[in-house]
């Protein structure tokens, strides 16, 4: 062979590598290697190779791209592999409260009777356990109904019975209660009446009542030895009569 055919066999070579080994190298796209990352080995039009994604987005940016890809291969290999991880939200399971079933249930008050205050305790207004109160202890507990521990204003009186303030006569004075047992004494006199006659009654004390739902006050006096007597004074100064 002389030289003519080798020149022209070394251009033909040259021209082929240019029409078609240049877009052959540019055909070679991006694939995931095993570790879910793209390398790329092909170049650009001016001959450099192309960056993968890794080294365009960096490091941090495809975290979430290789979670994807893990579990595309995941999937497509049959479950095979781990999947990427997920937290499981934490929770706490709620039970709907039902009265009368025994449990005392989150959202039950001492109002339930699944749900009662222990020894000691009383379930309160607000429906929360408080100590007991007791009527005559003193403490004006919140609640209660006992006039011995509230009080009561000055124009009523406690009922023991009761325990509700009700309407009271102002204090009798004591030069009044002299006048009204004199004139008491001597009525019953005059109309005969045992009970009354020849008696030294003794002004002892009194205290606020009712009688026929009606303010009185009882005298407290002495009518001698081992003699008492508790008359009924109404709001006309007047001796209605006695507590037998």
């Amino acid at each position: 062979m002389n030289a003519k055919w080798i020149i022209i066999i070394v251009i033909a070579l040259a021209a082929a590598w240019l029409l078609f080994g240049k877009s052959n190298l540019n055909l070679n796209f991006a694939t995931p290697d095993v570790n879910g990352t793209f390398s790329n080995s092909s170049l650009d039009e001016n001959g450099q190779p192309v960056p993968n994604v890794r080294q365009t987005l960096g490091q941090n940016s495809t975290a979430n791209l290789d979670q994807r890809l893990n579990a595309s291969y995941n999937s497509s290999a049959g479950g095979r592999g781990s999947a990427p991880s997920q937290n499981a939200s934490n929770f706490t399971r709620y039970t709907l409260p039902i009265s009368g079933d025994g449990k005392c249930t989150l959202g039950e008050t001492c109002k339930s009777t699944d749900c009662p205050c222990s020894d000691g305790l009383t379930c309160s207004s607000n429906q929360i356990c408080i100590p007991k109160s007791t009527c005559g202890d003193g403490i004006n507990s919140p609640g209660e109904t006992c006039c011995i521990d509230s009080g009561c204003p000055a124009t009523k009186y406690c009922d023991l019975d009761s325990q509700v303030c009700k309407s009271a006569l102002p204090k009798l004075s004591t030069s009044f209660i002299s006048t009204m047992l004199n004139t008491y004494v001597a009525t019953a006199q005059s109309s005969s009446l045992d009970s009354a006659s020849d008696e030294n009654l003794t002004y002892l004390s009194q205290f606020p009542d009712t009688f026929n739902d009606k303010p009185v006050t009882v005298v407290i006096v002495s009518c001698g030895t081992s003699c008492t007597k508790f008359l009924i004074v109404n709001a006309s100064g007047q001796v209605q009569g006695e507590i037998q």
